[in-house]
C-alpha cells in the first residue's frame, strides 16, 4: 500500500512538472493566452534574444525552446497520453513559432524603409498615439542617408516583414578613428528598437549580428541597455567599464528634483519660486556640498561660434592615443546638427585660456534656467583639465542651472572628483573587434570616443520633434 501510495505521488509530481514546462513553452513562445509582462515572459525573451547572437539556428531551437520538452517526453517518460499530447503540441506550436522568427532576416536601410523607421521611433520611444512628424523623417534620412562619412558596408539595418511593414531597426554612424598612424574604420551603434520584443524577441540579436558583421574594423555604442549589452557580450563585445560611467554635479538640489518632476508632470512647474528659496537655505547651512571649490588654478572662458570651436579642437585632441579623423568638413556637419538640438535648451561652445592667454579648454553643453544642463564634450590639453571643469561649473552656477551633468571622460575624473561630482551608470559603452590589439588598445583611458566621437550629437536623443 505504501508503495502504491509513493508511486502515485510521483505521478503526480511528474504531471505537475509537465504542465509546469508546457506553461513555460507557451509562455515563452506567445501561444495560447497573451503574456501578462511577468518575469517568466522578461526572462524568456531575455534568453532567446541573448543567446541567439553567437548560436546557430537550429542550436537555438534546441537550446532555448524544445530541448527541456524533448528530454520530458522521451521514451522512458511515464506520464498520461493526454499530457504527452498537450506537451507535444506545444513543441509543434514553438516549432513553427521558431521557424517564423528564425526566416526573417536583417537587411541594409533603403530609402523607401525611413517612413516605417520613423514611425517605429514614434512607438518605441515618443508618443506612439501620433504619427510620425515631417521633420522626424527628414532628420533620419539625412543623418542616416547623406552622412558626408557614408559607407554602403557601413548602412543602418532593418528588418521588414512579408508585408513590407519595418519590424526592427538599429542607427549605424560611419567613423573614422585615428591610433598611430593607422584609420580605424569604425560603426557607431545607436538606435536599436522592435516593434515587438516579446511577442518577436530575435529582431533585436538578428540586427545586432547584421550591424557587427560588416566590414569595420571597430564597432561602437555607447547606450547598451542591459538587454542589449547582453546581447554584445554573447556576441564577443566588451564593456569599457570607466566611458560607461556618467557624472551629476548639483547646484541647486531643491530646482534639480523639480525639473525631473516636470519631465513626467509639467504641471508642477509654477512651484519653481518654492524650489528657489529652498536652494538658498540650502546654500547657506550646506555650502561645503553646493559651493564650487575655487582652490585650482585660474582662467578664464568666452563664448565661441561653431567655425572657432572647430579650428580648435584638433590641437586639443592631439593628446589622446585614439580619436576621430576630424576635419573642417565633418565637424562643421557635427556641431551643425549638435546646435539644432533644443530639448535640454540652447547649445553653447566655450573655449579656455589660461593666465598667458593660451587655449588649452573647451566644452559644450546645453542648459535651460532652473534645469538640468547636459554636457556634450569636454576637451582639455594634459594638465587643464581642472580649468576647464572650474569654469564649466562657474558658468552654469552664474546661468542659475539647477545641475551639470554628461558622460565621463576618463582624463577629468580628479576634476570631476574635486568638485563633488556624483558618478553613477546609466547605459554601457561597449566595443566589438576582430582584433586582439584593437581590444587592448580601447580598453586604456586615453581615447576621444564619446560625445561628438560618438552619438550625444544626435537630435535622437532627446528631441521630441513635434
Amino acid at each position: 500500500m505504501l508503495r502504491k501510495l509513493s508511486e502515485l505521488c510521483d505521478l503526480e509530481c511528474e504531471l505537475a512538472h509537465a504542465l509546469d514546462h508546457s506553461r513555460a513553452v507557451r509562455a515563452a513562445l506567445g501561444i495560447g493566452r497573451p503574456a501578462t509582462g511577468g518575469f517568466a515572459r522578461q526572462n524568456a525573451v531575455l534568453r532567446l534574444s541573448a543567446n541567439f547572437s553567437q548560436m546557430p539556428d537550429q542550436a537555438l531551437i534546441s537550446e532555448t525552446v524544445l530541448h527541456p520538452v524533448t528530454v520530458m517526453t522521451g521514451s522512458n517518460c511515464r506520464l498520461p497520453c493526454a499530457i504527452v499530447r498537450l506537451v507535444r503540441s506545444a513543441i509543434k506550436d514553438g516549432q513553427s513559432k521558431v521557424s517564423e522568427m528564425l526566416a526573417i532576416e536583417a537587411r541594409s536601410l533603403r530609402q523607401s524603409d525611413i517612413a516605417g523607421v520613423a514611425q517605429l521611433f514614434q512607438q518605441r520611444f515618443r508618443d506612439p498615439s501620433k504619427p510620425a512628424s515631417a521633420p522626424l523623417l527628414a532628420y533620419l534620412e539625412d543623418v542616416f542617408l547623406n552622412h558626408p562619412w557614408r559607407d554602403s558596408e557601413q548602412m543602418s539595418k532593418v528588418v521588414v516583414d512579408g508585408d513590407g511593414r519595418v519590424q526592427g531597426f538599429v542607427g549605424v554612424f560611419p567613423q573614422r578613428y585615428v591610433l598611430k598612424d593607422s584609420v580605424i574604420r569604425t560603426s557607431v551603434l545607436g538606435t536599436l528598437m522592435s516593434s515587438d520584443p516579446n511577442r518577436n524577441p530575435l529582431v533585436g540579436a538578428k540586427l545586432l549580428r547584421s550591424a557587427l558583421g560588416g566590414s569595420q574594423d571597430l564597432s561602437i555604442s555607447e547606450s547598451a541597455n542591459p538587454l542589449s549589452l547582453k546581447m554584445w557580450e554573447k556576441s564577443g563585445g566588451a564593456t569599457l567599464p570607466l566611458f560607461s560611467l556618467s557624472w551629476l554635479r548639483v547646484l541647486r538640489p531643491a530646482a534639480m528634483s523639480l525639473a525631473m518632476l516636470c519631465e513626467r508632470y509639467p504641471m508642477f512647474a509654477p512651484a519653481s519660486p518654492v524650489a528657489n528659496g529652498l536652494d538658498r537655505l540650502a546654500k547657506r547651512f550646506g555650502p561645503e556640498f553646493l559651493s564650487i571649490a575655487a582652490d585650482g588654478p585660474q582662467a578664464k572662458d568666452f563664448e565661441v561660434g561653431p567655425e572657432e570651436f572647430a579650428a580648435a579642437v584638433p590641437a586639443l585632441s592631439t593628446r589622446y592615443d585614439i580619436r576621430p579623423q576630424w576635419d573642417a568638413a565633418i565637424l562643421t556637419w557635427l556641431l551643425q546638427h549638435a546646435g539644432s538640438k533644443s530639448a535640454f535648451g540652447p547649445m553653447m561652445m566655450r573655449l579656455v585660456r589660461d593666465r598667458k592667454d593660451r587655449v588649452v579648454g573647451g566644452y559644450i553643453y546645453y542648459g535651460k534656467r532652473y534645469g538640468i544642463a547636459f554636457v556634450l564634450q569636454l576637451l582639455a590639453e594634459p594638465g587643464a583639465e581642472r580649468l576647464v571643469i572650474d569654469n564649466l561649473l562657474a558658468h552654469a552656477e552664474a546661468s542659475a542651472f539647477a545641475a551639470v551633468r554628461g558622460r565621463l571622460q576618463p582624463e577629468f575624473l580628479d576634476a570631476l572628483v574635486r568638485q563633488k561630482s556624483l558618478l553613477f551608470r546609466r547605459s554601457a559603452t561597449v566595443i566589438h573587434t576582430r582584433s586582439a590589439s584593437l581590444q587592448t588598445a580601447f580598453a586604456g583611458p586615453n581615447a576621444l570616443i564619446s560625445g561628438l566621437a560618438a552619438e550625444g550629437w544626435t537630435k535622437l536623443i532627446g528631441e521630441e520633434f513635434s
